[in-house]
């Protein structure tokens, strides 16, 4: 009984440790090197692994059109009152758009955020070059 709680703690632990980790990266973790005025051919394969990503990910967990705008922009950089202004509302209505994006998909959007970048980066790996 006691080990459960042991170990019940020490995921909890970890979970938090992880979003803590997610919302103090740098915001170029998540949005990468400036666009360039010609992307290349990598760049715009990157980028449309990215979107389809991001689609499976909203797909899965169906999120509504509002917290889907809010995780691209927290994928395109965003935080704070920049993230804020970007989605038209103040501070108390982000930290309710965050709350209920957590509520619907189980994490935060700084952690989705992450495991979207990474299952772009393994749909990158994993698709066979022309």
């Amino acid at each position: 009984m006691g080990d459960d709680d042991f170990k019940a703690r020490l995921r909890r632990r970890q979970r938090k440790a992880t979003v803590r980790a997610a919302i103090e990266l740098p915001p170029e973790a998540l949005r990468g090197p400036e666009p360039d005025p010609e992307p290349t051919r990598s760049t715009q394969k990157m980028r449309s692994f990215r979107a389809r990503a991001e689609s499976e990910f909203a797909k899965e967990r169906e999120l509504p059109p509002d917290l889907q705008s809010l995780l691209r922009a927290v994928l395109g950089g965003r935080r704070d009152q920049a993230l804020a202004d970007e989605l038209g509302t103040d501070t108390l209505g982000l930290r309710a758009l965050e709350h209920r994006f957590q509520l619907l998909s189980g994490k935060s959007v700084y952690v989705a955020a992450v495991e979207v970048v990474n299952r772009a980066n393994r749909m990158r790996r994993d698709t066979i070059p022309e």
